[in-house]
């Protein structure tokens, strides 16, 4: 099984990518991170893991037409029979909030088919602002070790 974490590479300033994808390889999957990867190779994956969702565009200002752009290739991914996972580290941007990175939050968590906590302290919130996740099976994600539950 190949997995994407749409990152910029393993080793960010926040350790989480890297930690991730060292236990994953434990599990014989086979890990990328790349922002790259996501935009010219998709297919090539099973499932997609965003962390978090402005580092698709580097941190950078988006636009109507990344958001477009995103979408389109969201749907590929969909087509594809591509799993989407998104961990939560913040339900909306905390750094820039405007308009258009608030819509790129919304956009993929229309597209996930899972979602991983850092801990019941995000479930609840989530449930508040995106309750047509209701149904998904969430991950409890503390100190790497994974917890499935129902919501």
């Amino acid at each position: 099984m190949k997995v994407l974490f749409v990152s910029d590479n393993a080793k960010l300033s926040n350790p989480f990518v890297e930690t991730l994808i060292a236990g994953l390889y434990e599990f014989n999957l086979d890990c990328t991170a790349s922002i790259k990867e996501w935009w010219a190779n998709v297919e090539e994956y099973d499932i997609i893991h965003f962390q978090w969702p402005e580092i698709v565009f580097y941190w950078e200002h988006i636009r109507t037409k990344d958001l477009q752009e995103m979408e389109m290739q969201l749907q590929k991914a969909k087509s594809l029979g591509i799993k989407i996972v998104i961990t939560c580290h913040n339900l909306k941007p905390h750094l820039k909030r405007n308009q258009d990175m608030v819509a790129l939050y919304q956009l993929i968590y229309e597209y996930c088919d899972a979602f991983v906590h850092m801990g019941e302290v995000s479930i609840r919130p989530r449930a508040c602002f995106f309750p047509l996740f209701s149904f998904l099976p969430l991950w409890l994600h503390y100190n790497l070790n994974p917890l499935c539950v129902q919501y």
